[in-house]
């Protein structure tokens, strides 16, 4: 019974952790960037056809955007791809990419975009 209860308690720690931003790093919210929308072929050990990725490309910087839960979908983001934009954003430091109950996900820096207008 000890045991079954300690594993769960890893597990659940586990959960927690993956879920949330890493320890000493908060969301930058209300963050205002300029660039454009990149859409890149999914890759999980080999291409996975008809699944993308969506980036942010400010300079030499590119974040993940994170459309689950988002504001924006990946159709209205297809729509903006190589255009010049300003968005205003969430920054999450360290925090699960594909949090949407499905299996595993990565983790990273990513944008939850908030706003967004065309330049």
């Amino acid at each position: 019974m000890k045991m079954k209860t300690l594993v769960m308690l890893i597990a659940l720690i586990g959960f927690v952790g993956v879920n949330s931003v890493a320890k000493g790093q908060q969301a930058k919210t209300d963050t205002i960037i300029s660039g454009k929308i990149v859409k890149e072929q999914f890759v999980h050990g080999k291409t996975v056809e008809g699944v993308y990725d969506y980036f942010f490309q400010a300079g030499d910087k590119k974040y993940f955007i994170k459309t689950y839960k988002s504001k924006y979908t990946k159709d209205q983001l297809d729509k903006l791809v190589g255009q010049p934009i300003q968005v205003n954003v969430t920054v999450v430091p360290n925090g699960a990419w594909d949090d949407n109950g499905e299996g595993e996900s990565r983790i990273g820096e990513y944008i939850m975009v908030l706003d967004l207008t065309t330049l």
